[in-house]
């Protein structure tokens, strides 16, 4: 079951052009939509800000099919599955440059 009362976040992530590190931050709400952000600071620093509407964060709608997620934000596909109800594993595709990755993400402890 796809968890929409806390934060998804990705491995740590190393920028290949700039150095610069960040994780990759996605929330989820029951009424379809997604938010995403890419930050150096930790879900718990980022908790407060990191909600629809803020200026700073990405917003679009997921589609759900059994364990199968899907969305497009940012100009990035994500598509993958549910792996349990703290782990989701998603395909990632940018429609810039074409670069694709399969990322891990993993509910943040509150």
């Amino acid at each position: 079951m796809l968890q929409v009362d806390g934060i998804y976040h990705s491995e740590l992530q190393t920028n290949e052009a700039t150095g610069d590190k960040s994780t990759s931050y996605l929330r989820f709400y029951s009424d379809s939509s997604v938010i995403n952000v890419s930050s150096s600071g930790t879900s718990e620093q980022i908790k407060s800000w990191f909600v629809k509407g803020h200026e700073n964060v990405s917003q679009s709608s997921y589609h759900l099919a059994g364990n199968h997620l899907s969305f497009d934000i940012d100009g990035v596909s994500y598509d993958g599955e549910i792996i349990s109800k703290d782990k989701l594993q998603l395909h990632t595709k940018s429609n810039s440059n074409d670069h694709e990755a399969d990322v891990t993400y993993v509910l943040a402890d509150e």
